[in-house]
């Protein structure tokens, strides 16, 4: 077996996998586990009679799925980049759209609100995303 030549820099680019996309084994979370939470959120508000952040959430979480799966057979046309980007960013929106419903709509006690910052979290990972990208070395 030949050994890795110790002068040349390992490369540390993701790449495109099935079970890093939708399942556990991706490399800072994966797309079903990021709007699990849509869809609990959506049943447990639904049950609790505020339908339009049910609305909302369901609909979100299915749209992030199925953007996700379209994403993930456009995979030869992008980079996993951009793709994770266009997914965070859209994931943003999502997000935006349910923590204003909810904190306008929901029966929530004045004290408890969905704080804001939370639309905030997929930003953030954008913006992780695009330090790696800058980060990585490109294959020669």
């Amino acid at each position: 077996m030949q050994q890795p030549d110790p002068s040349r820099p390992r490369s540390t680019a993701p790449s495109w996998s099935l079970g890093a996309w939708f399942g556990s084994r991706a490399w800072f979370g994966s797309q079903g586990d990021s709007t699990l939470w849509m869809v609990l959120l959506g049943f447990v508000t639904a049950a609790r009679n505020d339908l339009q952040t049910a609305v909302i959430a369901l609909d979100g979480a299915a749209l992030l799925n199925l953007g996700g799966l379209i994403l993930w057979r456009q995979s030869r046309m992008c980079s996993i980049f951009a793709t994770l980007q266009f997914f965070l960013a859209a994931t943003t929106l999502v997000t935006a759209g349910i923590v204003f419903s909810l904190n306008r709509n929901g029966e929530l006690p004045t004290a408890h609100f969905l704080p804001y910052w939370v639309i905030a979290v997929p930003a953030a990972l954008m913006l992780m995303v695009l330090l790696f990208e800058r980060q990585t070395p490109r294959p020669s």
